[in-house]
């Protein structure tokens, strides 16, 4: 075994396609065999329930209109008065009462010949009708008799009746199925009388014998209780059916079975409608009688494909090993840190996908390395510009407490408020080296850089605050206002005619805050504003010359702290103003920020 694995691809192969196409020819036949049994045995059991089917909807087709004939006698007022007259409710003659009910019951025979019996049953075993005559104190108790009992119970539903001799009445003697249903007042709902239908027992055999069945097969047909109301053998009607009833348990189903000391196969069903079983027996032997020659042919088929496969095998083992090796050196190379070399294998299948795949592999390797050290590079840089920015504003600020310090010397208490405010302006912005602040030290810084940019600009405009008190002690990033209070200044009030306003506004909503800064300088154009916005979603590079550096670097330092899911959008009118609206999470601890993890791969 140990030996196998040391073998080069091309002979693995070689050798297990032998034996996956030789060692599973030789177990095909038996398989085959097992196969074609089984598809035969479908075949019969689908067509066997077919036949079984037809048969069950044409004796449900029978029941069902036997079962009409019966509510004609609920439908038909006459009978039900002469019902309701045997129950006294009436003063009928006996005449009268013949006269209505064999016009009746002669009408109900007419229209099906293989009727062979209607009788209608008084509530109060007083009369007996029926198509011949009427029975005036019957001897047949019918009112003790299972089936007249079983139709008292089910009030109104029909009930089907099994193979039996006639009850009453005259007959030929021979066999009948019935169906039986009460006979309702449909005033009150009172059980008036019994109506019972018998239909031939020949009209079994012919439904039964219209269907194509199998040589020797047999038809038998049972009630819910196993009880047989039809059979070619008639001394088996109204017996139990010889055969253990949990094979009969559900709707449908087959099985073999022994019967009659010999091997048989069974299938049945079971009619929606009557709960009658229909059962189809068909000898053993006839069903595998396809399967021999079917299991010989399939023989001789795989001994040939056997031999075939041996032959293909020495060049599929060819095809598949040579561009695999090609692949394996290649990787080899790879690993070594040669990129520049190219992976030539044309193909369409897996292993020309799986090259491609390398070659793709290896570029962007090669890129991923460029990447990596053109990063760490600027990270590097940016360390170290991060240190010189926090050494700067300490010593601006320091030198701004000596000039402050200076100037009340010499009593110029503009200057040293001017130099105080500045100052203020840098320790908030140093915020001790930390880059998450209140939201009150954020508007206490932009309101220190309006005071200081009102000394500049007199009165030529104004600042309004709406801010809602419940945002104050909420957390954001530093330096979020300055940048857009410093844009509007500049770029829309400074060159406005008229005095100007620049309005902050602050509220809380249930899921975010919206800073909304607004001026009413002189706008900008649909051009300049569609040029902010694809550089605020990072399709351009910011113009120096215009507005849009500073946004640029909030809307950034938003998005990487937050989310693409914050940041800032802008509106703008020319000659109306311009409305830059900052959207941010609701922050309450410190905590919960942390920047966005960007992910290269």
């Amino acid at each position: 075994m140990l030996t196998f694995f040391k073998w080069g691809i091309r002979i693995k192969l070689m050798v297990i396609l032998v034996c996956l196409s030789v060692i599973p020819l030789i177990f095909l036949g038996i398989f085959t065999f097992l196969y074609s049994s089984n598809v035969v045995r479908k075949d019969f059991i689908e067509y066997s329930k077919n036949n079984l089917s037809q048969i069950s909807k044409n004796i449900d087709d029978s029941l069902k209109n036997m079962d009409m004939l019966s509510i004609m006698a609920i439908a038909d007022k006459d009978v039900r008065n002469v019902l309701r007259s045997d129950k006294g409710y009436g003063n009928t003659s006996v005449v009268e009462k013949y006269s209505i009910m064999r016009e009746f019951l002669t009408k109900i025979s007419i229209l099906r010949k293989d009727i062979s019996g209607v009788y209608i049953f008084s509530d109060l075993n007083k009369y007996s009708y029926n198509m011949y005559s009427v029975i005036i104190d019957v001897d047949y108790e019918y009112k003790n008799a299972p089936w007249y009992i079983d139709t008292l119970e089910k009030e109104g539903a029909p009930v089907f009746i099994g193979t039996h001799l006639p009850y009453q009445g005259k007959s030929s003697g021979d066999y009948v199925f019935s169906l039986a249903r009460c006979i309702l007042d449909t005033d009150s709902g009172e059980i008036l009388g019994v109506i019972l239908i018998d239909a031939n027992f020949k009209l079994l055999s012919e439904i039964c014998d219209s269907t194509q069945n199998y040589r020797n097969s047999e038809i038998i047909i049972t009630d819910q209780e196993g009880r047989i109301i039809y059979s070619k053998d008639r001394k088996l009607l109204t017996s139990v059916i010889d055969l253990d009833l949990n094979l009969l348990k559900d709707d449908s189903g087959n099985s073999f079975i022994n019967w009659n000391n010999e091997k048989f196969f069974m299938n049945y069903i079971t009619s929606s409608y009557s709960r009658w079983k229909i059962i189809q027996i068909i000898p053993e032997n006839y069903v595998y009688l396809t399967t021999n020659t079917i299991g010989i042919m399939i023989i001789v088929l795989a001994i040939t494909a056997a031999i075939v496969s041996i032959v293909l095998t020495f060049f599929i083992s060819q095809s598949i090993s040579k561009p695999i090796v090609a692949l394996n050196n290649a990787l080899k190379k790879i690993g070594e840190g040669d990129f520049d070399q190219n992976i030539q294998i044309k193909r369409n299948d897996e292993i020309g996908q799986l090259a491609d795949g390398v070659s793709e592999m290896k570029a962007n390797l090669k890129q991923l390395i460029t990447r990596v050290a053109s990063a760490q590079a600027k990270q590097r840089e940016a360390e170290l510009k991060s240190l010189q920015n926090q050494i700067n504003p300490h010593f601006l600020y320091n030198t701004l407490i000596s000039i402050q310090m200076l100037a009340k010397i010499n009593k110029q208490e503009r200057i040293a408020q001017m130099v105080d405010d500045l100052g203020m302006l840098f320790k908030l912005s140093i915020s001790k080296g930390k880059d998450i602040v209140k939201m009150k030290q954020e508007l206490e810084h932009v309101n220190l850089y309006i005071k200081l940019q009102k000394i500049r600009y007199g009165d030529k405009f104004d600042c309004l605050f709406d801010i809602d008190e419940n945002i104050v002690d909420l957390y954001t990033i530093k330096l979020l206002l300055q940048p857009i209070v410093e844009n509007s200044i500049y770029h829309g009030l400074e060159s406005k005619m008229n005095k100007g306003i620049v309005k902050i506004t602050a509220k809380r909503y249930s899921d975010h805050v919206l800073i909304v800064v607004y001026d009413n300088g002189v706008g900008m154009d649909e051009e300049k504003l569609e040029q902010i916005r694809l550089m605020l979603n990072g399709k351009c590079e910011p113009n120096t010359k215009m507005m849009s550096i500073g946004i640029k670097n909030v809307n950034e330092r938003i998005k990487l702290y937050f989310g693409d899911e914050y940041g800032i959008s802008i509106d703008s009118i020319p000659g109306e103003g311009t409305r830059v609206l900052i959207k941010l999470p609701v922050l309450e601890h410190i905590e919960d920020i942390s920047p966005v993890k960007v992910e290269y791969f």
